[in-house]
């Protein structure tokens, strides 16, 4: 039986759920790959200044980096790969699988996702999320999203997009939620709004050394909506959410030419590049 509109008065455990879901959803294409406004449409080739092709990864297979993160009372190490390097219609295709093996709070909180990206004719960065594992979770991420133009991103323009996320929840986050969910709901189902803007970086010291020229591209959570709840309890839920989801979600990734992100933060989290090189064999 559908959920009845009525006012919801949100636990703080039920929000501190939400929080734990949607932000652990939201950090694996945040971190990985951060959303833009694409929308399907092509445009003028563009052939002036530096591209994606300079920025993003290199397009070799095997191509394997690692990073450490830290900050917010975690610890843990990413594995980032180029898996798959082809072409579709709009330009280069690259398929990147991630693995992190993190620690919040004394909590393991492994990560595994596979991400594809088109390095567009148009000069693009799309992003073409698909399904991954959140401390042994299955989710499902869908909506193709882009970064604009290197040239966009370096004249500080900003871009937006939208995102939906389909999260199930444990049976302790299922017993928190059950005031506001569909009796057989076993999911939170939530789309999310960006925007971000770039900018240019003349200089960054990291631990792998130090990077010039380099494009920051901040993103910032605008709006989330629930899918599967009564639209008054959505509302409340996201006004209840909205406060700490905008901080913990607030993140700047840098991009280095001829490497590709180098160093990434997300509310109180610091991911850095470590190494990067082909795999051996």
């Amino acid at each position: 039986m559908p959920i009845r509109a009525r006012r919801v008065r949100p636990t703080r455990k039920a929000v501190a759920a939400i929080v734990v879901v949607a932000s652990a959803t939201l950090l694996v294409r945040t971190v990985v790959g951060p959303p833009g406004g694409w929308n399907g449409s092509a445009g003028a080739a563009t052939n002036q200044g530096p591209t994606w092709v300079s920025y993003f990864f290199p397009l070799k297979v095997g191509w394997t980096c690692h990073e450490s993160l830290t900050g917010g009372g975690a610890t843990g190490s990413e594995t980032l790969t180029v898996s798959s390097v082809g072409s579709v219609p709009q330009g280069p295709s690259v398929t990147v699988t991630e693995g992190s093996s993190s620690t919040v709070d004394g909590t393991s909180v492994p990560t595994n996702a596979v991400l594809h990206y088109v390095l567009s004719k148009t000069g693009q960065l799309i992003t073409i999320p698909s399904g991954g594992q959140v401390a042994g979770q299955l989710y499902n991420d869908t909506g193709d999203t882009t970064d604009p133009s290197v040239k966009t991103l370096l004249s500080g323009e900003s871009t937006s997009s939208r995102a939906h996320i389909v999260a199930p929840l444990s049976a302790t986050d299922l017993a928190e939620l059950k005031g506001v969910l569909p009796g057989n709901a076993t999911s939170l189902d939530m789309t999310v709004d960006f925007a971000q803007r770039g900018g240019s970086v003349p200089t960054l010291q990291t631990s792998m050394g130090t990077f010039h020229h380099l494009i920051a591209v901040r993103s910032m959570v605008k709006a989330i909506a629930f899918t599967n709840v009564a639209k008054g309890a959505s509302k409340e839920l996201a006004t209840a959410i909205m406060p700490t989801i905008v901080k913990e979600l607030r993140a700047t990734t840098w991009y280095a030419p001829g490497v590709g992100p180098v160093k990434i933060t997300t509310g109180s989290y610091t991911s850095m590049l470590t190494s990067c090189g082909l795999a051996a064999g």
